[in-house]
């Protein structure tokens, strides 16, 4: 998407902004997420926020999303290309070709993921702690 400017080309995941005073944060993610893979998910977890340098706003509010019917996801708003990628296949990626808050947001998903497994919140703060 040209509207993209140094990211265009990048691998994402999606994300957007919030209409303020407009609509919840869980909304805003659905919404997003359906406008980029013409998908429906539900939220189901919050995750949290991530505080990005540099990135305009500088907060990302996360949740973690389940699908509603497995399908591959089409390219939506512009975007060239959207598919499906394991979570370690992105975290292994060179940095310069995906887009910032991405890998810090599948990390914080992936920790969320192994305490809801196993309920050891003990082990989540140690591999990320409060900011």
């Amino acid at each position: 998407n040209e509207s993209y400017g140094k990211m265009k080309g990048m691998l994402s995941v999606p994300m957007g902004r919030a209409k303020i005073g407009q609509e919840r944060l869980d909304i805003t993610a659905k919404r997003e997420f359906r406008e980029e893979t013409g998908l429906s998910v539900n939220a189901v977890q919050y995750l949290g926020k991530l505080l990005i340098p540099g990135m305009p706003g500088g907060i990302v509010e996360m949740y973690l999303m389940e699908l509603n019917e497995l399908e591959p996801p089409q390219a939506r708003k512009g975007l060239l290309v959207t598919q499906w990628l394991a979570p370690d296949e992105l975290l292994k990626m060179p940095d310069d070709l995906v887009r910032p808050p991405t890998k810090p947001a599948v990390e914080l998903a992936l920790l969320w993921n192994k305490w809801l497994q196993t309920g050891n919140k003990r082990e989540l703060l140690r591999l990320h702690p409060p900011r």
